[in-house]
């Protein structure tokens, strides 16, 4: 049993769920790597949704632009989480690109 609990939350080629909530109202999911970083989080929100300028919000922890190296499942609540809520707050207008 020891080892089945292992693997379930190994998670070093397994995918983490993101949801955007974006200015509290426009709600979106992505998809991740697990070795994604708070990098990846700003790429994904100007590539595919055109949001430049924003603030981020994870577990309550306002997220610093210099803060784009870590990676996003070091913000989890706990190890075994597979995903997070992202608050994003911009003032910029949302429009999905093609991505």
């Amino acid at each position: 049993m020891k080892n089945y609990l292992k693997n379930i939350f190994n998670f070093k080629d397994k995918e983490i769920y993101i949801v955007f909530i974006i200015n509290a109202y426009y709600v979106r999911w992505e998809i991740f790597s697990n070795n994604s970083t708070i990098s990846s989080l700003y790429y994904r929100l100007k590539n595919k949704y055109n949001i430049i300028d924003c603030s981020l919000i994870i577990n309550k922890k306002k997220i610093n632009a210099l803060d784009k190296s870590i990676k996003i499942c070091e913000l989890f609540k706990n190890k075994t989480d597979i995903g997070v809520d992202i608050h994003v707050s911009t003032n910029n207008k949302i429009k999905i690109i093609n991505y």
